[in-house]
């Protein structure tokens, strides 16, 4: 149960947000009564909720920003009593007793305070700078400062998870970021944790994740897959034995994606001569967007599939290589086994790696 006191109510009701069992999102409301409220419900463990005072991310048919929305806060439901005390346009300072994980939840979140400040403050200066029609340069400098202050916040939650193994917080960090950290990082925090902790709900989201990468880990054998390139004709990845294949997964509708093509387009250039080819395998819902995609980057250079599996509705070779953040790049030897996993900005380890095996 969670009961508690609100000041400065301009809502007749409060709204919690929570999963009570995997899969199953709840939406409770409770109406405040000489300035109090009360919800309850049943939990299988220590679960985040999100606490708010409207009902939705609509305001006066304006969407409210999460990170600008003072009257909604993230909090961690636990068995047994709650109480709490919050205030309108101050939801952020709300006091809660009865909740071991919202203490650790709150001690995370203000160690992260210093950081998110500085990267707020380097996004105004960045779109101020944009504003103002700044030099590239200045700009690029501001992104790199925003860029490593993200590094650093997320270094701060990693030692937070690593600090803290008998956290469900933890889990719930880690599960949040699994598609986001190198695999590595992944796998060594949930080693880490304790076995309560690993068998949680995010828990088990994390292990999950790590069972299916390790089936296409490097060091393992490359999954065989087949497509059909822009012009039709059909192509198996194994009819490119004794070569070196970087696979390129990606879709028109990611940014990222496509502002590292003209980069990736250098590196063929480069290597095309050498026994390399690439094979990108984008995860787009409709054809028209991925072919207009091709020419506008001019990626029709190298081989190019549609992952869409219509039987599932799904990627069904993303699925087989455990992908699910984009850009991700997988590169093969010439044996077909898998010697590297590239996600993001690792674009610096995959020259590395080219360098060292292309010579």
């Amino acid at each position: 149960m969670l009961s508690g006191t609100i000041e400065n109510a301009e809502s007749p009701y409060l709204y919690l947000l929570y999963e009570s069992t995997p899969g199953v999102r709840l939406k409770d409301s409770s109406r405040i009564v000489d300035n109090k409220f009360q919800f309850k419900g049943s939990i299988l463990e220590p679960t985040d909720a999100m606490l708010r005072e409207n009902s939705s991310v609509f305001l006066n048919g304006k969407v409210i920003a999460d990170e600008t929305n003072m009257n909604m806060v993230s909090i961690y439901l636990e068995k047994g009593t709650m109480t709490a005390h919050v205030v309108h346009d101050d939801f952020r300072s709300i006091k809660i007793s009865g909740s071991k994980s919202q203490d650790e939840n709150v001690k995370l979140t203000n160690s992260l305070i210093p950081f998110q400040a500085r990267i707020f403050a380097l996004k105004d200066a960045i779109k101020q700078s944009r504003t103002d029609k700044a030099p590239k340069e200045k700009i690029d400098s501001l992104e790199n400062l925003e860029n490593k202050a993200g590094k650093e916040t997320w270094a701060a939650i990693q030692k937070f998870i690593y600090e803290n193994p008998d956290s469900y917080v933890s889990a719930d960090e880690l599960c949040s970021f699994r598609n986001l950290w190198p695999f590595d990082t992944v796998k060594h925090l949930f080693d880490n944790l304790n076995p309560e902790i690993k068998k949680s709900r995010d828990g088990q989201k994390v292990a999950n994740l790590i069972r299916e990468t390790e089936l296409a880990s490097v060091g393992t054998m490359a999954h065989d897959f087949s497509g059909s390139e822009l012009n039709g004709e059909k192509i198996k990845l194994s009819d490119f034995r004794g070569k070196y294949v970087l696979i390129d997964f990606w879709g028109s509708w990611c940014a990222p994606c496509r502002i590292g093509n003209p980069h990736l387009i250098e590196l063929y250039n480069q290597y095309k001569d050498r026994n390399f080819e690439i094979i990108g395998v984008a995860t787009d819902d409709k054809e028209v967007p991925w072919r207009k995609a091709v020419e506008k980057d001019k990626i029709g250079i190298w081989k190019n599939i549609l992952d869409t599996d219509e039987a599932s509705r799904g990627s069904a070779i993303a699925h087989k290589y455990a992908v699910h953040s984009f850009p991700t790049k997988i590169l093969i030897d010439k044996q077909g086994k898998i010697i590297g996993r590239f996600k993001g900005d690792d674009g610096e380890k995959l020259e590395e790696l080219l360098a060292q095996r292309l010579k």
